[in-house]
């Protein structure tokens, strides 16, 4: 399974109750299609770079799941039709490969053959 991470921002006017049931359905989303949600924290209320909507604030939040494809088409299928939801950003985590490899013994040199180690000394 790959990782991804979702970030979205969400309307400041609305109730937090409302605002735990969207975090909740999309972590809900995840769980349905076979996928693990790894984190979910609340960024909490911030100031916009530009007015979307003429708000110039946004709640956000930020999830890290790992699933297929599908459900990221999921959870974008959601988050477009919700009328809650200002922007949203889903982006696949690229894992550094050279962090699974494991390390090499260090290979000890032989003297080339037809040499004296004391000439080397």
């Amino acid at each position: 399974m790959k990782t991804y991470e979702l970030i979205f921002v969400a309307r400041p006017d609305i109730a937090d109750a409302e605002l735990s049931k969207l975090a909740e359905k999309i972590s809900s989303l995840v769980t349905e299609k076979k996928g693990t949600v790894v984190k979910l924290d609340k960024w909490g209320r911030q100031r916009l770079a530009y007015a979307v909507e003429k708000f110039s604030e946004g709640i956000f939040y930020f999830m890290e799941f790992a699933g297929n494809y599908e459900i990221v088409r999921e959870i974008e299928r959601n988050l477009r039709m919700s009328d809650s939801v200002l922007r949203y950003l889903i982006v696949g985590k690229i894992e550094d490969k050279r962090k699974k490899q494991p390390e090499k013994a260090p290979v000890k040199e032989e003297p080339e053959k037809g040499t004296d180690n004391a000439e080397l000394k």
